[in-house]
């Protein structure tokens, strides 16, 4: 995991939660740890800690954003739109991808999921790692 991944995932988590709190006239409860792993998969999950829970996510998430957006970008008829075309900034376009990721790693905490599963893992595919 490089640098530039650290801090747009930080940069997207300071988002999530103030969005959060602009939103909900409250903080989100717990602030969770981001935890990148050096793997180039993309995938995320939340877990559990002592004192709150962390936000693990796959070193390919931001490559992966990036050349998804980047394909988006080079196709004249998403571009163009349905009506109104797409008017948005490249690097933008990824940050809203991670702050909506890491909303959906939040929501796991919110929702009571782990109340639900404790430590168990909540897996949305069958081609999820093994932790």
């Amino acid at each position: 995991m490089n640098n530039a991944c650290l801090l747009l995932s930080k940069r997207a988590l300071g988002a999530a939660l103030a969005q959060y709190a602009e939103i909900m006239g409250e903080p989100f409860p717990v602030v969770p740890r981001l935890d990148i792993l050096a793997d180039t998969d993309f995938w995320a999950l939340a877990e559990l800690e002592a004192d709150g829970f962390v936000i693990r996510f796959g070193g390919g998430v931001v490559p992966t954003l990036a050349s998804l957006w980047n394909d988006a970008f080079g196709d004249t008829d998403f571009v163009a739109g349905a009506g109104t075309s797409f008017d948005a900034d490249f690097s933008d376009t990824i940050h809203v991808s991670l702050v909506w990721l890491l909303f959906h790693e939040m929501q796991h905490f919110e929702l009571g999921h782990f109340d639900l599963v404790g430590r168990s893992f909540l897996s949305e595919t069958e081609q999820g790692k093994n932790f």
